[in-house]
């Protein structure tokens, strides 16, 4: 690839000179030509010229016109200022560091060229005053102000551009490719490439006209899309609310009536647990007391102690006159057995698995919506009809049951 660049020579004359006088000559033409009247093409690697001549040769950054403007040398090799004031502080640290005793900077230093190593002494001061290379201001002005055409090479003949466009191969040719591949005796049509352009501008035109309508109708259907799934989006959402609200409802039902029955439960227990407890310390007491009564009687026994013998027999006498503990779980027969009664959990199920329904609403609606259009020319001949939708709406509902 290579860029093209036009360069007006109006102010050249033939005539005889020396080879000298011709450079001066071609110089001059070249940098003090006006660049609007442009004429003459110039074919160059911009990327090989800007490296070249655009970019310093120190920091290869490109020329401008602030801190990296081109500054001249005594010597005639150009860096930018920027790099060169950095050879200035460079020089003067070293210089510093030889006499560390003095604080100050020195106020001017000896500089080389970092090409030919030509010296000069200058001051930081000077340095900025140091001339700048309108050369390199001028091709940076001639590179930014003239226009670029990039240029494709065939790929079969080697640095040949693509000059030629066969009509029967539909595709650019070199000027060999005209001679060899593509000639007029085997039927293939060659024109210029810019003959080309112009004979085919109008039939691409028509052509991209029909593609932004068709790309308009495009859009306008991609946002009525968009605007459809954002209602049904909406749709959705409000749907899945009631279903989540009267199923919430539901369990909130359930839950308030399991545990009212729950706590019914706790209490018909709690109140038989009372019981027992209450019966199980009563017993726990006479036991206690058995316990004492036999352990005082074998006490009195082994002492061989009458009285007391008889006192605790007396003790023994008074708790078989006392009423016995009565259990009514354990002596009255049958025993409380707790159970649930459903009733109707069957058809109560049943009726939930067929509770609710989802019903959609269908809506059909086409909008009439055409689109032709013919192009024809020498090269080929197309066209192109969008599909036509008559205009109808109507809905149709239907409900789905899950």
């Amino acid at each position: 690839m290579a860029d093209a660049k036009t360069v007006d020579d109006s102010g050249f004359k033939p005539g005889v000179m020396s080879p000298t006088s011709k450079q001066k000559f071609r110089d001059n033409t070249l940098f003090s030509t006006p660049l609007a009247a442009v004429k003459k093409n110039i074919v160059l690697d911009e990327g090989q010229f800007e490296e070249t001549f655009l970019k310093c040769y120190v920091c290869r950054e490109r020329f401008n016109s602030d801190q990296r403007s081109a500054r001249l040398l005594p010597c005639h090799h150009s860096f930018c200022l920027s790099c060169v004031l950095g050879f200035f502080k460079a020089e003067a640290e070293y210089r510093q560091s030889l006499t560390p005793e003095l604080p100050d900077m020195p106020y001017a230093v000896n500089i080389a060229c970092p090409i030919c190593k030509g010296a000069f002494i200058s001051s930081e001061e000077g340095i900025k005053q140091l001339a700048i290379d309108h050369r390199v201001v001028q091709l940076l002005d001639f590179v930014g102000s003239t226009e670029k055409q990039t240029i494709n090479y065939c790929s079969k003949h080697n640095l040949l551009p693509l000059n030629f466009f066969c009509e029967t191969c539909i595709k650019p040719v070199c000027r060999d490719c005209t001679v060899l591949q593509h000639k007029d005796v085997n039927n293939h049509r060659v024109f210029d490439i810019h003959g080309a352009l112009q004979k085919y501008t109008p039939a691409l035109d028509s052509a991209m006209k029909e593609m932004e309508g068709e790309l308009k109708a495009l859009t306008d259907k991609r946002e009525s899309v968009e605007k459809v799934v954002s209602e049904r989006n909406a749709d959705y959402e409000e749907l899945m609310t009631q279903i989540r609200q009267t199923f919430d409802k539901l369990r909130q039902a359930l839950n308030d009536r399991e545990n009212e029955l729950v706590n019914m439960a706790e209490s018909m227990a709690g109140k038989e647990k009372d019981t027992f407890e209450e019966n199980f310390k009563q017993i726990s007491e006479k036991e206690n007391c058995l316990k004492e009564n036999i352990k005082s009687l074998e006490k009195a026994k082994a002492a061989g102690n009458v009285q007391e013998m008889f006192e605790v027999y007396q003790s023994v006498r008074e708790y078989k006159a006392t009423p016995p503990i009565i259990i009514r779980e354990l002596d009255d027969g049958p025993k409380t057995k707790y159970s649930f009664n459903g009733r109707d959990d069957k058809l109560l199920l049943s009726r939930i698995e067929n509770f609710g329904d989802v019903s959609t609403q269908v809506e059909r609606s086409y909008t009439s919506s055409s689109y032709s259009s013919s192009s024809s020319s020498s090269l080929s001949s197309s066209s192109y009809t969008s599909p036509r939708y008559d205009t109808n709406s109507r809905f149709r509902y239907r409900s789905i049951r899950y």
